[in-house]
């Protein structure tokens, strides 16, 4: 839907065996695809995963691997190319069944050393399972697709999991437990297990609402899920329900150590728990508000992929950023813009620009991404006046919201709304600047 790539994921029914005592897995996906035009079938998949068995309509295909080059996003994948001899016509749909098993590459949590580049939070063991995009556990097409779930779940009944979608059964057998999980119009399937995970659920403004934790104090989890309850309100106040697939929003603390801080789906958050406790130990008033504000706002914007990913995280930091100045304070508001431009004046003459900026968080891209696109943003709201910006952001939301946005779009849709104040220059010089701050940044 949002990738211009020809092979459409549009549904994975996956039955997944973990033994977490080995580490092991063992899968059998069945992939509906559509292939919009005459071209070869591949995906991506973990790099020491062994293929038992591949199948398209039912034929036995052949298929060849070469390795992928390790990216901080996907650090240990492989392609997997069919023979081709089956290439689809437009709009074919065809239905793709793999068989594979194997353990996961040993690769470090991030953030686990000083400058470290590339690291993997995935994880099948007896006290942590994690399963996510990032170790191309599935057959992986890139990030931006929406497509159906249905993951029927194999693992050793004293594990909690928490899983992409819904639960629609749960039954034990002998040792082991047998789950069923549905979703519809994700991106992601993730799989997160402890055997310790405790669990608080009220209702909240999407419907049911739970945390899963193992070690974070009650107290914190009490105050956390009174500031996302607010959050999600104002947020619908604003943009209207989300457009995410039902009614079920899970915030998950995967007991890691270290790893990525957080990332959101539709519908579920996870966390690293070892960083939340490593921060409560320097600050145990600390709150997470701002952090859960901006991994909120990804249940609306998630609307680009590819390269306009940059949209998605300009919106989400910049509206996590209006919940400080309506939920907490006006000055927490100016507070961040002050340091987003601080960082910004930093950067080097020849960083990309926002329209360039490639969809990786390393090197220069992180700052430009989450507080170069922010502040432009904000300078937009100051010159349109905030109750327009708002309407404009809901309207451009709403156009997008099904179909996926481009940087192009972006810049179309904007530039139709600014073109009245002869603001179109502005909006221009933000996004093919390069470097620091446009030149008339903040110019009346």
């Amino acid at each position: 839907m949002y990738s211009e790539n020809d092979l459409i994921p549009k549904k994975y029914a996956v039955t997944l065996t973990l033994e977490p005592e080995s580490g092991e897995l063992e899968a059998e996906t069945v992939l509906t695809l559509n292939v919009r035009s005459d071209t070869s079938i591949e995906f991506d998949l973990h790099e020491i995963f062994e293929i038992n068995s591949l199948r398209i309509d039912g034929s036995t295909v052949d298929h060849s691997t070469e390795d992928n080059e390790p990216t901080p996003v996907n650090p240990a994948s492989k392609k997997v190319k069919i023979a081709d001899g089956w290439k689809g016509n437009k709009e074919e749909t065809v239905e793709v069944k793999i068989s594979y098993s194997g353990k996961l590459k040993d690769i470090p949590e991030f953030e686990t050393m000083e400058d470290q580049k590339i690291g993997l939070d995935d994880r099948i063991t007896e006290d942590h399972i994690e399963l996510a995009c990032y170790s191309t556990w599935y057959p992986y097409f890139g990030f931006g697709y929406d497509f159906d779930i249905d993951l029927k779940l194999d693992l050793p009944s004293h594990l909690i999991s928490v899983c992409s979608g819904r639960k629609v059964s749960s039954k034990k057998e002998g040792e082991r437990r047998i789950e069923r999980w549905k979703a519809s119009k994700d991106n992601d399937i993730v799989v997160v297990a402890s055997p310790d995970f405790k669990r608080r659920t009220i209702d909240g403004p999407f419907g049911e609402f739970s945390v899963y934790y193992t070690r974070l104090p009650e107290d914190f989890v009490k105050k956390e899920m009174e500031e996302i309850s607010q959050a999600i309100q104002l947020y619908q106040d604003i943009l209207g329900r989300s457009h995410i697939s039902g009614t079920e929003f899970k915030n998950v603390y995967s007991p890691k150590e270290k790893g990525q801080g957080a990332f959101s789906r539709r519908g579920m958050i996870v966390y690293s728990e070892g960083y939340i406790l490593e921060q409560l130990e320097e600050d145990p008033e600390m709150s997470i508000f701002k952090w859960n504000a901006h991994e909120i706002a990804h249940f609306w914007w998630n609307i680009g992929s590819g390269q306009s990913d940059w949209i998605n995280e300009a919106f989400a930091e910049y509206f996590s950023t209006l919940a400080l100045e309506e939920i907490i304070s006006e000055d927490k508001l100016e507070e961040y813009i002050e340091k987003y431009e601080e960082f910004v004046r930093e950067l080097p003459e020849d960083a990309p620009s926002i329209s360039e900026v490639e969809p990786y968080n390393s090197g220069d891209n992180y700052t430009i991404r989450y507080y170069k696109a922010p502040l432009m943003l904000h300078e937009l709201r100051y010159k349109m006046g905030k109750k327009e910006f708002i309407r404009s952001s809901k309207d451009f939301y709403d156009k997008y919201k099904d179909t996926g946005v481009k940087t192009s779009d972006f810049k179309s849709f904007w530039s139709e709304r600014l073109e009245e104040k002869n603001l179109t220059n502005t909006l221009e010089g933000w996004l093919t600047s390069k470097g620091g701050l446009p030149d008339d940044a903040g110019a009346e």
